[in-house]
């Protein structure tokens, strides 16, 4: 693997590289890094997140929307509504009797 032995950001090894005369950052004249490029949102902190913990939740039985509010850390749980309701809309969940939701076939 050239990359993990000679195309090291460190300490490249140009001079040893097999491909270094089709290499675009040889052509574009060795350029130096850009600082850090930006970091997204902790995972943990995603509605993608959240929406997993949903569906996880209501995979082992139905649940009332109070005990989904519960499950999620408190800044997230003012947005179980808008959650659910894209669940809803995606086909994950259906809302079932009594105001349980369900996974789709389950209620």
């Amino acid at each position: 693997d050239l990359g993990a032995t000679l195309c090291r950001s460190a300490a490249p090894s140009c001079g040893s590289c097999p491909v270094a005369s089709s290499c675009s950052w040889l052509l574009a004249g060795r350029p130096v890094p850009t600082a850090g490029t930006s970091v997204g949102p902790r995972f943990e902190t995603t509605d993608r997140f959240d929406r997993g913990r949903i569906i996880d939740a209501i995979r082992r039985g139905p649940h009332s929307f109070d005990s989904l509010v519960a499950l999620l850390p408190s800044p997230h749980s003012a947005q179980t509504g808008r959650l659910l309701s894209g669940l809803e809309q995606d086909g994950l969940v259906v809302r079932a009797v009594r105001g349980f939701w369900t996974l789709p076939g389950d209620d």
